[in-house]
């Protein structure tokens, strides 16, 4: 399991948004007891803060900075990309970029429940990090088709008809996929559009959640 998502469990979202807007990107101490006036009670409130010392004391944590969770936070809350931006020291173009992420993890999620993690997969590959018209007619010779085969491609319009998605690049499936098939780390690289470090990293985060590699 990952930082985050121990983090997650331990004092949930609005837990994890507070802690982040507080020392997010910083190495943070978490002691056997905290009294009233400390730092972190003062960020989370000593409930919480009772609960991450049960689960983390002695220790330190790289409190994540959280990015993805706070613009869906602030955004909600009426914050303009602009307000955002300045919340989360990025430009407004990385705010963007983030909701786009979040966009494409959403509709990975919706494509690989209907046409499957192979049909994700192969769609990926064709035009993952695009945005791509799904018409409701698909003919023998359309790019989807070509991409992920007739059945899969039916399947898709009877869900996305008329619509415009946005397809993930959905790397980590594809990494494993790849890895699984006997490619070494710089074809994966390759094949992903990354470097090879990346691959690596890529790698050390899916072992960190515990999914296999």
């Amino acid at each position: 399991m990952s930082l985050n998502a121990e983090l997650l469990e331990t004092i949930g979202e609005h837990g994890l948004l507070r802690l982040a807007e507080a020392f997010g990107g910083t190495r943070l101490y978490i002691p056997l007891a905290i009294k009233a006036d400390h730092e972190i009670v003062q960020a989370i409130g000593a409930e919480l803060a009772d609960f991450l010392v049960r689960r983390f004391a002695p220790d330190r944590i790289k409190v994540p900075v959280a990015r993805e969770l706070r613009a869906r936070v602030y955004r909600a809350g009426g914050a303009t990309n602009a307000d955002i931006a300045r919340a989360l020291g990025v430009t407004r173009e990385g705010v963007q970029a983030i909701f786009q992420r979040l966009e494409a993890a959403e509709h990975g999620g919706e494509i690989a429940a209907t046409i499957g993690e192979d049909g994700l997969i192969a769609l990926a590959a064709a035009f993952g990090g695009t945005r791509l018209y799904v018409p409701e007619r698909i003919s023998a010779d359309h790019d989807i088709v070509r991409a992920i085969g007739a059945d899969a491609a039916a399947t898709l319009a009877a869900r996305f008809a008329l619509h415009t998605i946005r397809v993930p690049l959905a790397r980590e499936q594809r990494a494993v996929r790849l890895r699984s098939q006997g490619a070494s780390n710089a074809q994966i690289a390759v094949k992903l559009g990354m470097t090879e470090t990346g691959v690596n990293k890529l790698f050390a985060r899916i072992t960190a959640r515990g999914a296999p590699s």
